[in-house]
C-alpha cells in the first residue's frame, strides 16, 4: 500500500518487480484520474490490473474502514 502515491510510480515499479496486490492511494481527485491512466498504460492486462493493482481515494480521518 502506497499512501499519497501521486502518479503511482513507486507502486507501479513495485508491481513490475512482483509485488501483488498493490494499492495506491491519494486524496486528490485529479491525481487519482492521472494515476488510473498510468495504471492502464503500465499494467498489460485488464484481468491482471483489476486483481493486482488498484487505486482509491484516501482522505485522512475519513472512511478508513474501507482499507481494513
Amino acid at each position: 500500500m502506497e499512501l499519497g502515491a501521486g502518479l503511482g510510480l513507486c507502486g507501479l515499479v513495485a508491481h513490475k518487480h512482483g509485488a501483488c496486490p498493490v494499492m495506491l492511494t491519494d486524496g486528490d481527485s485529479d491525481t487519482l484520474k492521472n494515476m488510473r491512466s498510468d495504471i492502464a498504460l503500465n499494467v498489460e492486462s485488464e484481468v491482471i490490473k483489476s486483481e493486482s493493482v488498484a487505486c482509491k481515494q484516501l482522505l485522512w480521518d475519513n472512511n478508513t474502514e474501507a482499507f481494513q
